[in-house]
C-alpha cells in the first residue's frame, strides 16, 4: 500500500515538473519566420497583428515574436515585399493614421504611430529593387 501511494506521489511529481518546464519553455520561447496558417500562428502571433492590414503583399508576410523581458517589452514583427508603387504604399500607411518622415536614402520612409500609451506601432519602407519590403514593429502587445 506505502508503495502505490509512493508511487502515484512520484509520478504526480514529476507530471508537476514536466508541466511546468514545459509551459516555461511556451512561455519564453521566441518564434521567427511565423507563416500565416501555421498552428504557430495561431497559438503565439497576438490578434492585433493578425488584424494589422498588409498592403499588396508579394509573398507571405512572416512574423517574428519577442516575449517581454524586464523592463522590454513584448513585440511583434512583420516583413513582407509590397508589389505597391511607394506613393501608393506610403498613402494607405498615412490614411491608417501613421506620421511618416523620409529618410536618408531615396524611396525610403519611417512611419509611426502610438494607440496607447506604452504599446507603439513602427513601419518602415524601403525599395528591395523592383518591390518594396515592408518592416512593422508592434510593440508592447
Amino acid at each position: 500500500m506505502v508503495y502505490k501511494i509512493l508511487k502515484y506521489f512520484i509520478a504526480f511529481f514529476l507530471f508537476v515538473l514536466v508541466s511546468f518546464f514545459l509551459s516555461l519553455k511556451w512561455y519564453f520561447w521566441e518564434p521567427s519566420n511565423i507563416k500565416k496558417g501555421s498552428l504557430v500562428y495561431i497559438l503565439k502571433v497576438p490578434g492585433i497583428a493578425k488584424s494589422f492590414p498588409v498592403w499588396g503583399a508579394a509573398d507571405s508576410p512572416e512574423y517574428d515574436v519577442r516575449t517581454a523581458d524586464g523592463l522590454k517589452p513584448s513585440a511583434v514583427i512583420i516583413q513582407y515585399s509590397s508589389t505597391l508603387t511607394f506613393d501608393v504604399l506610403k498613402q494607405r500607411v498615412l490614411d491608417e493614421g501613421f506620421s511618416c518622415n523620409n529618410y536618408g536614402k531615396e524611396k525610403s520612409v519611417l512611419c509611426e504611430k502610438v494607440p496607447e500609451v506604452g504599446r507603439s506601432q513602427q513601419i518602415e519602407i524601403e525599395r528591395n529593387g523592383s518591390y518594396f519590403h515592408v518592416w512593422i514593429l508592434m510593440t508592447g502587445y
